[in-house]
């Protein structure tokens, strides 16, 4: 177990944007297969580039149907991505704070996106805590792979599989925060308050433009 007494919004500058307290001990899950963690870390030392586009890790859904981020990434809103695990006992107390922010945000200016780091083998598991919770927000399965490499990428950090952890991306799709443990939806609320306004530019269709 890792107690974890104090958790932080962390922003692309690396400095602490919210300190959340934590009077209780928060078990981080561990990914599942330590052996991929090893071997995909390994691969991570490797320049990005020498990864060809057909050896990238893919997310897939519950169908097996192949995705990947970019497809929910600079659509015009904040993309908040949960990191999960069924087996996660934080992930288990705390998801309903993303359904009620989905809930409240999805028409708007915010959409949740979860991503299981089951693996497609624990398709069962993870359908199951989707019922079990009610989640309300579309949710794909990675064994790590795919969460690895970006947040290598995107923060410069390596990431060991601890769930919950949570990406916030700007409605451009740029990596705007991280956090790893528990966050609220008033802690996510007051965060994307304090960031400037993002107009987006949606183009104008001929049939309405004025003359």
């Amino acid at each position: 177990m890792i107690k974890c007494y104090f958790t932080t919004i962390i922003d692309d500058t690396d400095r602490a944007v919210y300190p959340f307290s934590r009077d209780q001990d928060m078990k981080h899950h561990k990914m599942k297969h330590p052996l991929k963690v090893i071997l995909f870390a390994c691969t991570l030392l490797l320049p990005m580039g020498l990864l060809s586009a057909e050896s990238a890790p893919k997310l897939l859904d519950l169908n097996g149907g192949e995705h990947s981020l970019k497809e929910y990434l600079g659509k015009g809103k904040w993309l908040v991505v949960m990191v999960w695990a069924s087996d996660c006992h934080v992930c288990n107390q705390e998801v309903h704070e993303m359904v009620a922010l989905h809930k409240a945000h999805k028409d708007k200016d915010v959409q949740v996106l979860g991503i299981a780091i089951d693996g497609y083998e624990g398709k069962k598991d993870v359908q199951a805590f989707i019922d079990r919770h009610k989640v309300n927000f579309p949710n794909l399965i990675d064994d790590g792979s795919v969460v690895m490499k970006e947040y290598a990428e995107k923060v410069g950090k390596q990431w060991y599989g601890w769930t919950p952890t949570f990406l916030m991306y700007d409605p451009k799709g740029e990596l705007s925060a991280q956090n790893i443990g528990a966050i609220s939806q008033a802690d996510i609320e007051k965060y994307l308050a304090e960031q400037p306004k993002q107009v987006s530019k949606t183009p104008v269709s001929p049939a309405v433009e004025k003359g």
